[in-house]
């Protein structure tokens, strides 16, 4: 117990609560900073060394980098090893594996990224000869992970459909699913979903794994979807020992299925659960988060609670408002580069966007002058060389893959053309073969010549060898296969020399993988490679700029975060004003990228941005104005105050009059100028006086199109402006 109470010394009487309640629910609702890390790390190592098990503890998170550094600090804190931290996805593709014998599932089965999971879809949509004008295959990809999320077999999707588009899906769906059943495949959705199910479902199946943990922490309980809720409900239902950590404030995943009312309703699910809050924010200045607090508060799908730090109280938050994004985006490279040049790391600084399009401007900009890493961008696992070995490494455990042998059949060129591959296809289907099984019997098939068939034997000979070859080390494994293959030739060549070093880099990784999993097998390495997600891959010690999306900075810091784009249409989105939910959501959005900042926070928007092929006008977002005013420099409150509507209204006595700005390099229209732009859907044109049915009177400033939605700017008479979109709200012209 001495080991245990040493844990303890360093803790704040609520991270102690957390830390040392050990029968029963529990929530800790963590706000940003607060050590909810240290948390979840230390009540694990105290209930181990308290005497449970490690392996009957169970700790979930939502990134394998952050699951990986957990249980390095566990085994560092208690001294042992054996608890089972890892994502869901991770932990949910294992659960399957072990249990495969006994739910009908091969334990080989390939999990599908998205380029899979698109190939696939578009092949049924083929098989189909559905209209892909209509039906796009990303859409249709989407529309049947939302029904994964829903927990919603095809059968049931086609029983709720009410349209021919939808009918079209749920046919696709079907087909899809039987595709990756022959491929023993599964897709991401389909790991939460069959073991929520299963969970659910089989008796036997449950009672195994609910008797496998004595105690269930759910790290990010806010951004829980329904499978990850009931798959956490289930696992700690007979000893009712579940710990849920997070926040509802960083809620942000709505769009992914999440709700955040698993975590806002958690009392609701266990009235006897012990509640801690931890408020204490250890990361940023006093200054952030007056202002990131000042934001959050008019959100009303929220627990109160106050953010507080012993903090210095730091520079105050800066704001930018530059001409368009080019300049946008030179104002925040000559920032950067005034600070560095003060001594501070390139690693320090992070720039975030809302959307990645935004990105282009910024690496623009530093290009040749800073340097720079783009996270989620081209993606490592999704480069040519990367999913060709990948491809091999998938044949060699699971040769019913037939998506990942056809990228493979003639890569290095082996004399199988696409001729050949074709009616190679054909025959497999004609005889209801997999294309392993094709290619092994190829000499059967009628359509082959003679020359093709010894090259696709020879090819056939090649991936048996690689069946028969012992498989660890992982490592060598992936040489043998490089060597054997021709695909190391090819590397060699000259032009070939990044390829190349990206193939070094993934050995790496498996090499790393033989350190940290004596004995490992090549379906465990092939299951991380999966589940890899972007941020895993950020090297916290390499010097550049970090350029990412707000989702993607969840869970970093950095002691300088400049956040851009904080304009109506963009943060908030022009997708979230369908309804306030969607606006909230947007808020606790820019919240998180607010309190990723350590020392210095600037906030950055343009006037005038390229949108559909030209330039469009833009508004400040009303976040700016939601943050108390005393929180900016003198130069940030003197340009909110230049923008606000208190700025603007005054000069709006009719619809002739009021104030424009011109896009860059244009003359200012003038009073009497051209005649009036044309009536828009809606029937409103910029000019229109405009009565809202709750809000009153306004003019309208913009009007635009935005995924299937009329988005109209409002100067509402009342004050401030608004973004009203026509297919869900009423404007009457007056």
């Amino acid at each position: 117990m001495r080991e245990a109470e040493k844990l303890l010394a360093d803790l704040t009487p609520q991270q102690r609560e957390a830390v040392t309640h050990v029968e029963g629910p529990l929530l800790v609702v963590a706000g940003a900073g607060s050590g909810k890390t240290r948390v979840i790390t230390r009540r694990v190592a105290y209930l181990a060394l308290r005497g449970v098990p490690p392996h009957r503890l169970l700790a979930v998170t939502f990134t394998n980098k952050a699951a990986d550094e957990m249980r390095g600090r566990i085994e560092q804190l208690a001294g042992t090893r054996g608890a089972w931290v890892s994502t869901f996805h991770s932990l949910c593709a294992s659960m399957l594996r072990i249990s495969a014998d006994s739910i009908g599932l091969s334990r080989d089965f390939t999990i599908y990224d998205r380029d899979d999971q698109l190939k696939a879809v578009q092949q049924c949509l083929k098989e189909m000869e559905a209209d892909t004008s209509m039906l796009q295959p990303a859409g249709v990809l989407q529309a049947i992970s939302n029904a994964k999320t829903r927990l919603e077999s095809p059968e049931q999707f086609a029983a709720a459909v009410t349209g021919l588009r939808d009918e079209l899906i749920a046919k696709a769906y079907a087909k899809y699913q039987a595709l990756l059943a022959r491929n023993a495949a599964l897709d991401f959705d389909d790991l939460l979903l069959r073991v929520a199910l299963l969970l659910q479902g089989d008796e036997a199946f449950r009672d195994r794994w609910q008797r496998r943990f004595d105690f269930v922490l759910i790290d990010e309980y806010q951004d829980t979807n329904r499978a990850q809720y009931l798959i956490a409900r289930e696992l700690a239902a007979r000893h009712r020992n579940l710990c849920a950590t997070g926040d509802p404030d960083q809620a942000i995943y709505t769009w992914r299925g999440a709700s955040i009312r698993n975590i806002l309703e958690f009392t609701r699910d266990y009235p006897d659960a012990r509640v801690v809050k931890l408020e204490r924010n250890y990361r940023s200045t006093k200054a952030i988060l007056r202002a990131a607090d000042s934001l959050i508060v008019h959100n009303a799908l929220r627990h109160e609670r106050g953010l507080w730090t012993e903090n210095p109280e730091g520079l105050p938050v800066r704001f930018l408002w530059a001409d368009d994004a080019d300049q946008e985006a030179q104002m925040v490279v000559q920032s950067i580069a005034a600070s560095h040049a003060k001594g501070r790391r390139w690693r320090d600084f992070a720039v975030f966007y809302r959307t990645n399009a935004q990105s282009r401007s910024l690496e623009e900009a530093m290009r040749h002058r800073i340097p720079h890493r783009l996270i989620g961008a081209v993606q490592f696992y999704g480069r040519q060389e990367i999913k060709d070995l990948v491809a091999y490494l998938r044949v060699c455990v699971n040769e019913l893959d037939d998506l990942s042998l056809e990228r493979i059949l003639n890569v290095p060129v082996r004399g199988i053309g696409d001729r050949t591959a074709d009616r190679l296809r054909a025959w497999a289907a004609a005889n209801g073969l997999s294309l392993r099984a094709a290619v092994a019997a190829a000499d059967q098939a009628p359509d082959l010549g003679a020359k093709a068939k010894g090259a696709v034997k020879a090819f056939s000979d090649l991936l048996d060898a690689f069946r028969a070859a012992p498989k660890s080390p992982v490592g060598a494994f992936c040489r043998h296969v490089l060597d054997k293959s021709g695909y190391q030739d090819w590397l060699e060549r000259p032009e070939n020399e990044e390829r190349k070093e990206n193939v070094n880099e993934f050995l790496a990784k498996a090499d790393k993988f033989d350190l940290e999993h004596p004995g490992g097998e090549l379906a465990e390495f092939m299951q991380e490679v999966a589940l890899v997600s972007d941020v895993d891959n950020l090297d916290p010690t390499a010097d550049a700029v970090s350029l990412m999306t707000l989702h993607a900075a969840k869970g970093l810091e950095f002691p300088v975060v400049f956040l851009t784009g904080a304009e109506e249409g963009l943060l908030p989105h022009i997708n979230a004003l369908r309804n306030e939910e969607g606006i909230e959501e947007e808020r606790r959005l820019c919240y998180v990228g607010m309190t990723r900042a350590k020392e210095e926070l600037i906030i950055t928007a343009s006037a005038w941005r390229a949108q559909g092929g030209s330039m469009a006008e833009r508004e400040p977002s009303r976040f700016l104005f939601e943050v108390r005013r005393d929180v900016f420099d003198n130069a940030g409150q003197r340009a909110l105050a230049s923008l606000g509507p208190d700025a603007t209204l005054d000069a709006w006595d009719d619809a002739e009059s009021k104030p424009l700005r011109s896009a860059p390099g244009e003359a200012r229209p003038r009073k009497h100028g051209p005649p009036p732009p044309p009536r828009r859907p809606g029937g409103l044109a910029v000019g229109d006086r405009v009565r809202h049915p709750q809000l009153g009177d306004g003019w309208v400033l913009a009007i635009q199109r935005a995924d299937k939605l009329t988005v109209v700017t409002v100067a509402m008479a009342s004050g401030g402006k608004r973004l009203f979109a026509l297919e869900y709200v009423a404007l009457e012209k007056l």
